[in-house]
This record gives C-alpha cells, sequence and structure tokens, in this order.
C-alpha cells in the first residue's frame, strides 16, 4: 500500500500585517490606459461590439460571448477606445486586447440601467 502524504495545519506565511495596521484605506487612482484582453479563459476570445474611437462608459460591454466556451468583456473604467489589437496576455501568447485611453478625472461611476417593469420579465 503507498504511503499517504498528509499536509497538516495548512500553510502559515508571516503576514506582516504591522507594516500597514495603522494605515488607513485609499482608493488608487486610475491610469491613463488600460488594456482588457477579449480572451479571459481557455475558451474562445469575445468578439469585440465597439471600435476605435468610440466612448465607454464603466461596466459598458466591449465584448460578447462567440462560442460554446466563451464570456462577455465590460469596460473597468470609462474613456475612448484607441484600438483593437493583439497584446501579450498573461499565458505568454498574444491575445485580441481593447486598449482604452482613460478619463482620468472622470467619477468613474458605473451607468444606472433601469429596467421598467423588471418583473414581468421572463428567465430567458
Amino acid at each position: 500500500m503507498p504511503r499517504q502524504f498528509r499536509f497538516r495545519h495548512g500553510v502559515h506565511p508571516p503576514d506582516l500585517k504591522e507594516l500597514t495596521a495603522s494605515v488607513g484605506i485609499r482608493r488608487v487612482p486610475y491610469p491613463s490606459e488600460i488594456i482588457l484582453p477579449l480572451r479571459q479563459h481557455t475558451g474562445k476570445p469575445a468578439k469585440p461590439i465597439v471600435r476605435p474611437g468610440d466612448h465607454v462608459e464603466r461596466g459598458d460591454m466591449l465584448g460578447e460571448a462567440d462560442g460554446y466556451i466563451s464570456a462577455p468583456v465590460h469596460a473597468s473604467a470609462a474613456g475612448t477606445v484607441q484600438d483593437i489589437d493583439l497584446w501579450p496576455h498573461p499565458d505568454g501568447s498574444y491575445a485580441p486586447a481593447v486598449r482604452i485611453a482613460v478619463e482620468t478625472f472622470s467619477p468613474q461611476a458605473p451607468r444606472q440601467r433601469i429596467i421598467p417593469d423588471w418583473e414581468g420579465l421572463t428567465p430567458e
């Protein structure tokens, strides 16, 4: 019978909380541009639905799902779409991505979407 290895009690690296315990939480400013990959998973990249020059608000859809394993991609900040091109992806390859020039002085509040008669909507 093979020996069963056990890993008891988990890993407990030093948390170094004393470095930040007395520091308050603060909001980090938005960068001047963001690059959002249209491939967020192992499946097919989202199909872009914006074009260079389009203005987008935070939460607007940039790419729609385009296949069996695909997911929509939304803007994380308001700004202007600069281009849609191949950019380095975290997995080491190049993947299509949307580059947005961020409106750094915008309040970056998500657009309010009011759905009239939401109780009457069907599950679809």
